[in-house]
Order: structure tokens, then sequence, then C-alpha cells
């Protein structure tokens, strides 16, 4: 069973664009044409380094891992991002610095926002999304519900 990261319905202004790769290797967008977008799921898998980092970095972590979506769209957008398990709650949440993408933000005006302010706002992105499914789908672990004052970036937007 395949789960989809489909937060936001795609705008006919979407449809409309044209999305193009940057001689840098950037897709640029404004972060509304970002939230627009549908992504399916690449992989998830665990990581044994990104554990031992995380707890060296005293986060109580008791598993974590990698997973990647790509866009619907031609080019396809890549969006990967760290997680893990909090060791006594068990609940899903996003690597501290980990959230990466072949796309950058831009301003009102088409400039950068900068690569800091993209992976930012694309992990405030993920926080609405329902990513913890998907990563407990894809490892195969039970569905879990996210509400515990730990599980504070899984709440609804």
């Amino acid at each position: 069973m395949q789960m989809d990261l489909n937060c936001f319905q795609p705008t006919s202004m979407m449809q409309k664009s044209v999305l193009k790769i940057s001689p840098d290797g950037y897709i640029r967008l404004p972060f509304s044409t970002f939230s627009s977008l549908n992504f399916v799921h690449l992989f998830t898998d665990r990581d044994l380094t990104l554990l031992d980092e995380l707890i060296a970095q005293a986060i109580p972590a008791g598993s974590a891992g990698f997973s990647e979506c790509i866009s619907t769209t031609t080019p396809s957008i890549s969006l990967g991002w760290a997680w893990y398990s909090h060791r006594d709650s068990n609940c899903l949440l996003l690597a501290p610095e980990n959230v990466r993408s072949n796309v950058m933000i831009t301003d009102i005006h088409g400039y950068d926002v900068g690569v800091s302010a993209t992976s930012n706002l694309i992990g405030e992105w993920l926080t609405c999304c329902d990513w913890p499914a998907m990563v407990r789908l894809a490892l195969r672990l039970p569905l879990h519900i996210e509400h515990s004052s730990v599980c504070a970036n899984a709440s609804p937007c």
C-alpha cells in the first residue's frame, strides 16, 4: 500500500506554470507554489549512523532514518528529510537541520530566500503533512496516534 504526501490540492495556477531547473540545479519557486504540489513516496529506511549522531547530540532517539518523496511534476522536485522516533513515546519527529531538496524558495520579488530559510520553510510545511504515517507504513510499523505533547509537530494545520 502506497501513501503519498498530498498535503494540499494543486491549484490551477500551478497547473499552468512551468518548472525549470536553474544552472545551479535548483528549481526556483515561491512557497505558495511549492505548497500546492503533490508528492509520492520514493523510499524510507532506518539509519544507524544518524541514530548515533542524534544520541550524541542528546536527542532522545530510539530509532532514526531518512525518507524521500518526489513531486508529480516535470521536472521532479526531490524532498528528503531525516526523522527519529522519540525513545519514550515512539512519536516520529523531524531530525534537526535535516530537510533537503532541489528547491530554492523565492520571495515575492523572485529572489532566493537562501538554503537555510528554504529548509526551514519546507520543514514547517512537512509538519502539516502526515509524513509519520507514511514512514510507519513504509517500515511496516504499527500506526501510532501522534497526540502526546512530544508530538507537537504532528498536529494538523
